[in-house]
């Protein structure tokens, strides 16, 4: 007879199990997962891919954006930036403009020559969509 018991106890926890797991998805209905390679992590990337092409393996370059305030702390494109190391690893993109080599990350049509120049920065090659390269210029 325990065996019985058991058994329509583990039916018992199965079926609340099901039961909580529906309640769970009609209230995450609205999710919808994007194809892979659609999501936002993997368009962003794609953003950087020509950059990273002409880029060193390995090293260290600058980072500048439109976004930018002095304190990382208190920048409103702090996740861009966050994202930005990310596509561009094993690269070490330093939140500066004080490197030979700067990364322009921007997100605006029209870009104020004066985001680059009052750092004293050549743009060296424009890849679209925001995404600029910059050298330091010679004094």
């Amino acid at each position: 007879m325990s065996s019985i018991t058991g058994k329509v106890a583990l039916l018992i926890l199965i079926f609340f199990a099901l039961l909580s797991n529906l309640h769970l998805f009609r209230q995450t209905r609205d999710f919808a997962p994007k194809p892979i390679g659609r999501d936002e992590i993997t368009l962003y990337e794609k953003r950087f891919e020509e950059l990273k092409k002409i880029l060193p393996s390995h090293g260290v370059v600058g980072y500048i954006s439109n976004k930018q305030a002095e304190d990382i702390r208190f920048d409103p494109g702090a996740a861009e930036y966050y994202l930005t190391q990310y596509a561009l690893t094993p690269l070490v993109v330093v939140y500066s403009p004080n490197y030979p080599l700067v990364v322009g990350n921007f997100r605006q049509a029209v870009i104020d020559p004066k985001i680059y120049t009052s750092r004293d920065l050549v743009p060296l090659k424009d890849f679209g969509n925001g995404v600029m390269l910059f050298r330091r210029a010679r004094r």
